[in-house]
């Protein structure tokens, strides 16, 4: 397992998340107010879910406290955006998903 100061992980510092685009929704705009209405496209994320915004930046906080790798209970969304995050920070990454889970 790599130190929290190898080369490979302190060199990173780049976004995991990309811009998305807004879009504008007339549909929304006639049902809710007359301004206009700006959907942000979150599912254009490399994990597919706004999520990767938040666990994104817990992981990079986490890799800079000395934490060597993440932990998520999920069976979705969060668990995929954990798991894309970890790799692109190189971090061991274990998800947990319940039995149940379909």
């Amino acid at each position: 397992m790599n130190s929290p100061k190898s080369p490979s992980r302190q060199n990173f510092n780049g976004n995991i998340y990309v811009r998305t685009p807004l879009i504008e929704s007339v549909q929304l705009r006639k049902y809710c107010t007359d301004r206009k209405v700006y959907l942000k496209m979150e599912n254009c994320q490399p994990s597919g879910s706004f999520k990767l915004r938040g666990i994104s930046n817990l992981c990079k906080y986490a890799l800079s406290a000395g934490y060597t790798e993440v932990v998520c209970p999920s069976g979705g969304n969060a668990g995929l955006a954990t798991a894309y995050a970890a790799m692109k920070l190189k971090m061991p990454c274990h998800i947990i998903v319940g039995q149940k889970t379909p």
